[in-house]
């Protein structure tokens, strides 16, 4: 009888940094055809506890034999996205037991449709174990969005919807993580999103009432400018400086 054996190749690890969730990818389709690491989703969970909890619950049916238990090999879980929500699944490693985890009403941008697997390795279940309340939770499904690069469009009306729901510490938790990722580097030129988001900080900040500098706010802040970028940069230093 011959055993068929599937190897995972991963970017880089899955990570839970803060309040940002991303699952790295291995192989797959998507619509262009197979890809070896295919991003699918960018963009909230509005509900953080219930979904690190399913896919936990997800990833400990992956890594256990019911039948005849042994150490052998598991498969990892499998995540598919049809364009209007995510579908986790796995089976057990005997092939026993079958587990779904339905994310639906998505607050983000779909980046392509298809089917691959998802890694779910030791310290990020220890991390989603820990995960409580009712805090957001900003989900990338692909390697590179390990590393948010936007806070247009869906994401930022996102982050907005659970800021006037009254989750400011937690949107500003978000937006502590994604702003030194986001906002430009020294020398590189600031557009209007940018300005856009320091904006809407600067809001996320004064309702959650932060304090504590940024090093890349700060250095923004500093431009020899007087573009709306480096003065609302300016105002959110301030203020998040003041005494």
């Amino acid at each position: 009888m011959t055993t068929a054996v599937q190897a995972y190749s991963y970017a880089r690890p899955s990570t839970l940094d803060g309040s940002r969730l991303g699952l790295s990818t291995s192989g797959g389709r998507a619509l262009s055809g197979p890809q070896r690491h295919p991003r699918f989703f960018s963009g909230l969970i509005t509900e953080a506890e219930p979904a690190a909890a399913g896919l936990l619950a997800l990833a400990d049916v992956a890594m256990t034999r019911y039948h005849q238990p042994r150490p052998g090999w598991t498969r990892d879980p499998v995540v598919t996205c049809d364009g209007s929500r995510l579908r986790l699944e796995s089976f057990s490693a005997c092939g026993g037991v079958y587990a779904r985890l339905d994310l639906a009403a998505l607050d983000g941008d779909i980046l392509d449709r298809g089917t691959t697997n998802v890694d779910v390795n030791g310290p990020l279940r220890e991390a989603l174990a820990r995960v409580g309340g009712g805090d957001p939770l900003h989900l990338g499904v692909g390697a590179d969005e390990l590393a948010v690069t936007t806070l247009d469009g869906a994401v930022m009306e996102a982050l907005d919807h659970c800021a006037r729901s009254g989750a400011h510490r937690e949107v500003w938790a978000i937006l502590t993580g994604l702003l030194p990722i986001y906002l430009p580097s020294p020398g590189e030129r600031a557009h209007a999103g940018h300005a856009r988001a320091l904006r809407f900080a600067t809001d996320a900040a004064r309702w959650a009432d932060a304090h504590g500098s940024l090093p890349t706010l700060a250095n923004a802040a500093a431009r020899p400018t007087s573009s709306a970028f480096t003065t609302t940069a300016h105002h959110l230093h301030t203020w998040l400086t003041r005494p």
